[in-house]
């Protein structure tokens, strides 16, 4: 790779960055988290290189006191100091070698690095000027060699060729010599008298010669001039149509494609490795258009160097699968500055880059991440009432990633090492099983304290933290052990319930535990965070209103009745059952013992309520706060926008609401709770 490595300090929204460079990197952010900072800290660089163009805008923007900017860029000369020393072994031939001087500067300036790594640093201090480590001359010549360019297809003109022109007038760069000769065979042609183009120009030639005047340019802006007058100008055609035809996202598209072809061919035909900054290239592009791009830039050379700035997951998920993705940087904004930090999305498991959707390339722009294990989860936290009511979980993006290790690996901040908070909502069956012979709980090798957790390097991991809330995390790991070969709980009823205070302070050990590392068990299911003792009196009454729909039946009566006669921790076990959850003891439907009363009563419950295992979930919260409502005062004719409303307007309602559901759902509201902590330091 050319480019090896770019550091930003102070520059505006950065403290202090370095990105190191692949042969595509490619930067992600929300607005505002410093993608354009990043390009334009590079661009001021290079504008800067052999010419004057000082701003006092560029300082940092958190701390008035702050003088000075830093950016350093380290190239890589490795590729052209091996045609260098090429060239001069030929010279020490005897052979004739074009150019000899230019090849020894290569070396030179190579020789003057590490490993053949130049690094370019300049150093602004307010109102003295930019210094460099490197002079005028030796800047002049590394420019040449890897020039840049920037594209910010926000301001993209379609129309204005000129910086195509310049690509490919640099890459048709001739000698002074054969421009000379090419001058004169067009001389032989254009100024013979005898036609009517030779009597313009010699006319023309004629006033500029008479007015002392004559033309300079280097020889790139005579190949550009020729070129446009044998392309005729500016305008161009497609199909026979003016460009001005087709649609924005086409022409869009071509210019793109024209511009990278045209730095691919320089990079080929020259010894030259550009530099190339795409902001936004998805910009005005169709899904199909960004898929071509990507295609495009996937056919660079190895000696092309791209940064590309992007918001567009679609674009991301395509250089992932087409194996370009070497480099995924995430900005976010972190307590006023632009924090980078490198991903590191499959570690080199193919399975990741065939998996890679739109979904989970939308993960990458997240402000913070639920991963959860299914449907039902995903409908639970997606909930628009209860999002109104926790108001910061507008913020938290909700991924059904954590049953699939390929996908939870790609996604996993703990994994990639991306700075998105996240919390992984998992539940306690992938932690411990129950083994009702011995009548106690074991912790198989699949568990995700096995799996998921680095408990060998437990030790080291919150070593000298001074904010950890159980003394250490390794003692609580082996109290939780201990606890598991020692303790034995006991079942009460055919429901494998469990009412023993011990099994309540292991699965709150196992929990505390966990939490370290970002994981959220529930006690049971994410359905026994919606069912439990304390909401059964609301469970039951959504229940009964659903059979009541049905004429030609008193299941609501039976229910009301069968329910009456169980004491509440029969209750609670029973409907987490029939909604497709789980006992205490972990056991499912299989292995619990119905009795005759409650067998046709789950049945009816699960055809008329919650047939599949999901999708009864939205409705019964529409129907909770509806009645909590009720109960705080609010009428009960308006519908659920209304509701919806009312709770984003009224911040006193909103907050009874909300203690109501906290008394109701203790688990559910630690959660939620928990999530709305992650995005308190990012909005």
């Amino acid at each position: 790779m050319p480019i090896r490595s770019v550091k930003i300090q102070y520059y505006k929204s950065f403290k202090d960055c370095k990105a190191l460079l692949k042969d595509v990197n490619i930067i992600i952010g929300e607005n505002g988290s410093g993608k354009s900072n990043f390009i334009e800290a590079i661009d001021y660089f290079y504008q800067n290189l052999t010419e004057t163009h000082l701003s006092d805008t560029i300082f940092d923007e958190n701390n008035r006191y702050s003088n000075f900017v830093r950016i350093g860029v380290s190239y890589d000369l490795s590729r052209l100091q091996a045609i260098a020393k090429s060239k001069r072994n030929m010279s020490e031939e005897g052979k004739d070698v074009p150019y000899l001087s230019f090849f020894e500067k290569i070396l030179r300036i190579a020789e003057s690095g590490k490993n053949s790594i130049v690094t370019v640093e300049m150093e602004q201090i307010r109102k003295k000027g930019i210094r460099w480590n490197y002079n005028y001359e030796d800047r002049a010549f590394l420019k040449g060699l890897f020039p840049l360019y920037k594209l910010d297809c926000h301001n993209i003109d379609i129309y204005d060729w000129q910086s195509i022109w310049d690509v490919l007038g640099a890459a048709a760069n001739i000698s002074d010599s054969e421009k000379g000769r090419i001058l004169q065979e067009i001389k032989k042609i254009s100024m013979e008298s005898s036609t009517e183009i030779g009597r313009r120009m010699s006319a023309i030639q004629n006033i500029f010669e008479n007015a002392g005047i004559t033309s300079k340019g280097t020889s790139k802006d005579f190949i550009v001039s020729l070129m446009r007058i044998l392309n005729q100008g500016n305008k161009f055609t497609k199909s026979g149509r003016e460009l001005s035809y087709y649609s924005t996202g086409t022409n869009s598209l071509q210019y793109i494609q024209l511009y990278l072809q045209a730095i691919f061919y320089l990079s080929k035909s020259k010894i030259k490795e550009p530099f190339i900054l795409l902001d936004e290239p998805e910009i005005n592009l169709h899904h199909i258009y960004i898929d071509q791009l990507c295609a495009e830039v996937a056919k660079a050379q190895n000696h092309v160097t791209f940064i590309i700035a992007t918001h567009s997951p679609r674009l991301v998920k395509n250089f992932i699968r087409l194996e370009k993705a070497e480099n995924i940087y995430s900005l976010k904004m972190i307590r006023n500055y632009s924090s980078i930090q490198h991903l590191t999305f499959h570690n080199g498991d193919r399975r990741a880059t065939i998996a890679s959707s739109d979904e989970l390339a939308n993960a990458y722009f997240s402000k913070a991440m639920l991963l959860v294990e299914g449907a039902t989860e995903l409908e639970l936290f997606s909930n628009r009432m209860l999002r109104e009511v926790f108001p910061y979980m507008k913020y938290v993006d909700v991924f059904t990633v954590a049953s699939d290790k390929t996908a939870k690996d790609q996604l996993s901040p703990a994994k990639t090492h991306e700075k998105t908070p996240y919390i992984t909502v998992i539940d306690m069956d992938k932690v411990i099983q129950y083994k009702s012979k011995e009548r106690r709980f074991c912790i198989p090798a699949t568990s995700w304290m096995n799996t998921e957790i680095p408990h060998e390097k437990e030790r080291f991991l919150f070593k000298g933290k001074k904010d950890q809330s159980i003394p250490e995390i390794r003692n609580q790991r082996a109290r939780i052990i201990a606890m598991t070969n020692r303790c034995q709980f006991h079942i009460s009823g055919d429901l494998y319930m469990c009412n023993d205070p011990n099994y309540y302070d292991y699965i709150s050990a196992i929990k505390g535990y966990l939490l370290q590392y970002n994981v959220f068990p529930c006690r049971t299911t994410v359905e026994g965070t919606i069912i439990n003792q304390n909401s059964i009196d609301y469970i039951e009454k959504y229940i009964c209103e659903k059979l009541r729909k049905n004429p030609h039946s008193d299941n609501d009566r039976k229910l009301h009745e069968l329910l009456k006669s169980m004491p509440k921790i029969q209750k609670e076990n029973f409907l987490r059952l029939t909604f497709h959850g789980k006992s205490d003891l972990l056991q499912g439907e299989k292995n619990a013992k119905f009795s005759d009363e409650m067998k046709p009563m789950c049945e009816t419950i699960r055809k008329v309520v919650c047939q599949k295992k999901t999708m009864w979930v939205s409705d019964y919260l529409d129907f909770y706060f509806k009645e909590v409502a009720s109960e705080l005062g609010y009428s009960n004719q308006y519908d659920r926008n209304h509701l919806i409303s009312h709770i984003s307007s009224d911040e006193q309602f909103r907050l009874q609401v909300k203690g109501k559901f906290e008394k109701d759902y203790p688990e559910l509201a630690e959660l939620l709770h928990l999530s709305e902590t992650l995005v308190c330091d990012i909005i």
